[in-house]
């Protein structure tokens, strides 16, 4: 039967029909809360290149979707500030930073992030950085911090040491408005002054042309002199300069030239001319330049008996002793002839050569010059110190070669590095461990 409501249901109805409308209209009032007020401070730096300028506003509207994800109803609670400084590098690349910062308003703590990129003004790419450490663009950038080092701190280091440190991963690289920036903090390199390595590199010798105008673009090949490093490496190619025929006055002056670069050479010298210029010998010797024997007289050592090639090996060294202090311990036989009865009156290394310039036959420095840049590592360049259009040519060829890492050394030098222990040498061309 049905029962009589009490003023107690009544209740109960009413209390439940609040609840149900409560959660009715509980979302709809979350949805219609209007925006929480933040406050954003926003710093942009515009430019000429208009796409720059839309790409800052940009980012300033993706940082604030940013807060406001991160943060949701509690972003009230801070003051965030968005601040972009925009600086020219060269022609049409940009330094961008930019400066994020919040401040919790109740406590001030301040949280700042800053990051920085370098843009194209035009085609809004980033610098390629990775392209920096690929091999020939490494390799431009070793030669001009060959020149840096050199010039500026006295410093010499060979141009393939300095590739190898650009391309490890350590060493950092950064565009700046004073030229890209060379960074480690932990250089192991022997030629190091310290742990901390920092250099500046001009920009006209950054890859990119958009760097700078052409007018001002520099070549690390003609801006300057490179420099051989005194400091071998094995594992690097080396090469042997010999000049036959000395010393007269146009020796000195190809000594004057090695000079400029730091490049040791051998010199074989023939016992008379020792006898008519001995300051000549001294100064070679004293230079860190290495003396052979070429004979007293320069005769066919083929055509003589022991005894006359006994007299004309004995003569010179003992002249070359008297000067230096020492006697030599290689020879180069008088145009390439030599038997094994001659080699019976003397102990010396017989040096022949693996590239002859045949300079005495050529009159121009333009053939020569064509005949070294074959040169190979290992390689004993057969030349003579009383031609002018031989010197124009070495010269040349020496600062080619060491702006692409070549080491020139002396014939015992490179005999000792590689292990060669033949009496007679023509070249030093293949290391030791394959050469069975």
């Amino acid at each position: 039967m049905n029962r009589k409501r009490t003023s107690k249901d009544y209740l109960q109805i009413i209390v439940n029909f609040a609840m149900i409308f409560f959660l009715m209209i509980n979302p709809i009032r979350t949805i219609l809360v209007p925006s929480i007020e933040v406050q954003f401070i926003y710093s942009p730096s515009y430019t000429s290149y208009e796409a720059v300028n839309a790409m800052q506003d940009k980012w300033f509207d993706e940082y604030k979707k940013e807060v406001r994800s991160i943060h949701g109803l509690n972003a009230s609670e801070y003051s965030f500030s968005f601040i972009v400084t925009t600086t020219k590098i060269g022609l049409e690349w940009m330094s961008i930073q930019i400066e994020k910062k919040e401040t919790h308003t109740m406590s001030s703590t301040t949280k700042t992030q800053v990051n920085q990129y370098v843009i194209h003004g035009e085609r809004l790419e980033l610098y390629p950085y990775e392209t920096l450490k690929e091999e020939m663009t490494s390799l431009r950038l070793a030669q001009a911090l060959h020149q840096r080092l050199h010039t500026q701190s006295n410093l010499i280091v060979n141009v393939k040491k300095l590739q190898r440190f650009i391309q490890k991963e350590s060493t950092q690289l950064s565009l700046t408005t004073k030229g890209l920036m060379i960074q480690s903090e932990d250089c192991d390199e022997s030629w190091c002054p310290s742990t901390l390595f920092e250099a500046v590199i001009d920009l006209g010798y950054i890859h990119d042309d958009a760097l700078v105008s052409s007018s001002l673009w520099l070549s690390p090949i003609n801006e300057g002199i490179f420099k051989s490093d005194p400091v071998l490496e094995d594992e690097l190619v080396m090469m042997a300069l010999t000049f036959d025929d000395g010393p007269i006055k146009m020796t000195m002056k190809l000594v004057e030239i090695l000079g400029k670069s730091n490049t040791k050479a051998t010199f074989f010298l023939i016992g008379n001319g020792i006898e008519a210029q001995p300051a000549f010998t001294k100064q070679i010797h004293d230079l860190g330049h290495e003396i052979g024997n070429h004979t007293y007289s320069h005769p066919y050592l083929t055509q003589l008996s022991l005894e006359e090639v006994t007299h004309e090996m004995n003569r010179t060294d003992e002249l070359i002793k008297d000067i230096i202090g020492k006697k030599p311990m290689i020879m180069r036989p008088p145009y390439g002839f030599i038997n094994e009865e001659n080699l019976k009156a003397f102990s010396h290394q017989v040096i022949q050569w693996s590239l002859d310039t045949v300079d005495w036959h050529h009159q121009d420095s333009e053939t020569i010059l064509e005949i070294l840049q074959s040169a190979i590592d290992g390689d004993i360049i057969l030349m003579h110190d009383r031609y002018d259009h031989t010197q124009r040519a070495v010269e040349s060829f020496i600062q080619h070669q060491l702006s692409l890492g070549v080491q020139f050394v002396s014939v015992s030098q490179i005999i000792e590095s590689r292990q060669f222990t033949s009496r007679i040498v023509h070249g030093v061309r293949i290391p030791p461990n394959i050469m069975d």
